[in-house]
C-alpha cells in the first residue's frame, strides 16, 4: 500500500514566540519510527512535515518526507508552533489524491487534518492524541472550533484512532467513527529492548525546563533518600535552561554525588541506561503522551508519574507502575520495593509499544472500519 502520513512538527515544540532549534538528525524521532514501522510491514511511505523541522544535515531514509512551508509563521510569528498551516498542502493533496491508498494525519483539531477530511475524507485516518480541548483556545474556542469545523468535516467521515484511552473518550464526543483500539505512540523495539535485569539507580528523561517539574523531582528523591536511607542514585537525562540552577540546588543540598546529570545523549545509548533503571520518575506540570514513557515501559523500566502524562490509564490499569497526583517520596519507595513486579507486568506489552506493530494495527483498523462502512452502503 501506498501511505501518506501528515505530520508537520517532527519533534515537541518550543513555547509560543520561541524560535524552532533545527536539530542535526530526526532519524531519532517518534514519527520517523512510525513511519519506519510501515516500511517494515512491506508499505511506500511519504512523510509531510513543516520545513521548519528539516534536519541541518542531509539525510535519507527508506521512505520520502516532503517538506511544505509553514506560512502562518512567516505572519504572526507567536502563533504557537503547535498548529502550523502548511503551504501548499491543499494542492499536494489534491495532486496525489489518486496515488495513496491511506492518509495519516495528527489531531482532530489542526488545520492539516481539515485540509485533508476535505480533500480525500475515504482515505483519512488521524491519529489523535489529545484528550482535551486545546490550552491555546482557551476552552470555550475550542469547544465551538470542535462542535463546528470538527462536525462538519470529521463527524460521519474520518477515522479516528486513539493514542489513548482519554483520547478515545474525548474524540467520541465529537466524531462517530472511532476506534476502540489504541494505538500507542511507538518506538523502536530494536534499541528499546525489554530487560529484566535492572541497577541501582532511578533515572529521569527531559527536557529541564520549568513545565517538567524536575526540581520536584529532585526534591522528592532527596527526602527518600534521607527517609529510607537508600544507596539508590538518580539519573538524569537531558539538557535545558533550568540545569545550572538544578545543579547548584543538589550541591548546595550536597547530594552531588548521588545525582548525575548526563546532558543530552544519543538514543541508542540512552536506551541502554532506560532499560537498566530502577524506575523512570516524572511530575510534568503539562504534556500529552511522553514518548519517554513508551520507551521506559518498552525497556521494562516501570513509571511514577503524577496524572498528567495520557498514558495514566494504562499504567493503573496494567500495573506498570504507580500514578498520583503529588507523589511523595513514600512512592519511590514503593516504586522501588515493587520493582520487579511493575518489570514482569511490563514484559506482557511491551511488544503493542513497537513502531512495527503499530503500523500493523492502524492498516487493520482501516481495513475494519472501511470494509463495515462498505457493507453499510451496499445494504442501503
Amino acid at each position: 500500500m501506498n501511505i501518506l502520513v501528515i505530520n508537520p512538527m517532527i519533534y515537541t515544540a518550543p513555547p509560543k514566540g520561541a524560535p524552532i532549534s533545527r536539530r542535526k538528525s530526526i532519524a531519532d524521532s517518534m514519527i520517523c519510527n512510525f513511519c519506519q514501522g510501515f516500511v517494515a510491514n512491506g508499505h511506500n511511505v511519504t512523510l509531510i512535515a513543516s520545513e521548519e523541522y528539516r534536519p541541518i544535515e542531509e539525510e535519507t531514509f527508506d521512505f520520502e518526507i516532503v517538506y511544505l512551508e509553514n506560512s502562518i509563521a512567516k505572519y504572526i510569528p507567536k502563533f504557537p508552533h503547535g498548529l502550523p498551516v502548511l503551504n501548499g498542502l491543499r494542492k499536494y493533496l489534491k495532486q496525489n489524491r489518486a496515488k495513496y491508498d491511506i492518509v495519516i494525519s495528527s489531531e482532530l483539531f489542526t488545520f492539516h487534518s481539515i485540509t485533508a477530511a476535505r480533500v480525500c475524507p475515504e482515505k483519512l485516518m488521524i491519529w489523535q492524541e489529545f484528550g482535551h480541548h486545546h490550552i491555546f483556545f482557551h476552552e470555550i474556542p475550542s469547544r465551538i472550533w470542535h462542535n463546528t469545523t470538527v462536525r462538519l468535516f470529521i463527524k460521519k467521515r474520518v477515522v479516528v484512532v486513539p493514542r489513548s484511552s482519554v483520547a478515545g473518550k474525548f474524540a467520541r464526543r465529537y466524531c462517530d467513527i472511532v476506534s476502540d483500539e489504541v494505538v500507542n505512540n511507538s518506538v523502536d523495539t530494536r534499541i528499546f529492548r525489554y530487560n529484566a535485569e535492572k541497577d541501582n539507580f532511578l533515572i529521569v528523561v527531559s527536557r529541564l525546563v520549568p513545565g517538567k517539574n524536575i526540581h520536584y523531582i529532585i526534591e522528592k528523591y532527596i527526602h527518600y533518600i534521607k527517609k529510607y536511607k537508600s544507596e539508590m542514585r538518580l539519573l538524569i537525562i537531558g539538557d535545558g535552561p533550568e540545569r545550572i540552577a538544578l545543579e547548584r540546588y543538589i550541591q548546595t543540598n550536597g547530594f552531588a554525588d548521588r545525582i548525575t546529570f548526563t546532558g543530552w545523549v544519543r538514543h541508542r545509548d540512552f536506551a541502554d541506561l532506560l532499560s537498566r533503571a530502577t524506575g523512570f520518575l516524572c511530575c510534568t506540570i503539562r504534556e500529552l503522551n511522553m514518548i519517554s514513557i513508551t520507551e521506559a515501559l518498552a525497556c521494562g523500566t516501570p513509571v511514577l508519574t503524577n496524572r498528567v502524562p495520557l498514558q495514566r490509564e494504562m499504567i493503573a490499569e496494567y500495573g506498570l507502575g504507580i500514578v498520583k497526583g503529588d507523589w511523595t517520596e513514600d512512592d519511590i519507595h514503593k516504586l522501588v520495593e515493587n520493582s520487579p513486579e511493575y518489570v514482569r507486568n511490563c514484559k506482557a506489552v511491551c511488544g503493542s509499544f513497537s513502531s512495527i506493530e503499530a503500523a500493523a494495527s492502524m492498516i487493520r483498523i482501516f481495513r475494519k472500519f472501511r470494509r463495515v462502512e462498505s457493507i453499510k452502503q451496499d445494504e442501503g
